[in-house]
């Protein structure tokens, strides 16, 4: 879905769900603003698996410039981290997945 911040034409959000298995997606928040070149103001992408939060990279430019960029997991919230695109974020997701399916898989087959 596209969306306008303040019916300007320069200023809008993306959001999007990008599934990964059938219980586990990315979720994509984008504040995309047009200034001299298009660039995003804030984002926020979020990993769902098993219907609980298990990542999030977010850009909030409100907060202290330390934790402006952060990932957010279970219990540690707002861990100052790098900036990160769409793609580095669907590519970490698709790892977190793959790890926590393998565990799954594991914990199936311990007898």
């Amino acid at each position: 879905m596209v969306r306008l911040i303040d019916n300007d034409p320069l200023r809008g959000v993306i959001e999007a769900r990008i599934w990964l298995d059938d219980d586990a997606f990315l979720e994509v928040h984008e504040e995309v603003e047009i200034t001299d070149h298009p660039h995003r103001s804030a984002y926020a992408y979020t990993l769902v698996i098993d219907g609980g939060q298990s990542c999030r990279w977010h850009f909030e430019p409100a907060y202290e410039p330390a934790i402006r960029y952060h990932i957010d997991m279970p219990g540690n919230d707002h861990q100052p981290s790098e900036r990160v695109t769409l793609k580095s974020a669907l590519e970490e997701a698709w790892d977190i997945l793959t790890d926590v399916r393998g565990s799954q898989a594991d914990t199936r087959t311990d007898h």
